[in-house]
């Protein structure tokens, strides 16, 4: 034991074994994770810099509405047509939009 601890302890791989697999799992993860998850984000602000005015949206509360105003952060929605409801969101509360009402009203 003493003569273990006059020599040193052995030696195994040299560092670059150590740093080859750390670096290949950063490769992966870059590729499989956060690249895939850059594109979806910079897709979701293309479609919320998209919007126009009678978009039919729906929010991330779950609330489907047509776009009747555009401000620089905030939609109006309107939601029910019979009582003239309508609600101010901000443009990041919308996840999907779903269709134009000019579109709908012109296939029927």
């Amino acid at each position: 034991m003493f003569r273990m601890l006059a020599e040193g302890a052995p030696q195994g791989g040299s560092i670059l074994s150590l740093i080859i697999p750390v670096g290949l799992i950063f490769v992966l993860m870059y590729f499989m994770i956060i690249r895939p998850q850059r594109r979806q984000e910079q897709k979701r602000r293309e479609m919320i810099a998209a919007i126009t005015k009678n978009d039919r949206v729906l929010t991330a509360g779950g609330i489907i509405g047509v776009v009747t105003n555009l401000k620089d952060d905030e939609l109006t929605l309107r939601i029910d047509d019979a009582r003239d409801v309508k609600v101010r969101v901000t443009r990041t509360a919308v996840t999907m939009v779903l269709e134009r009402e000019d579109k709908k009203e012109a296939g029927d």
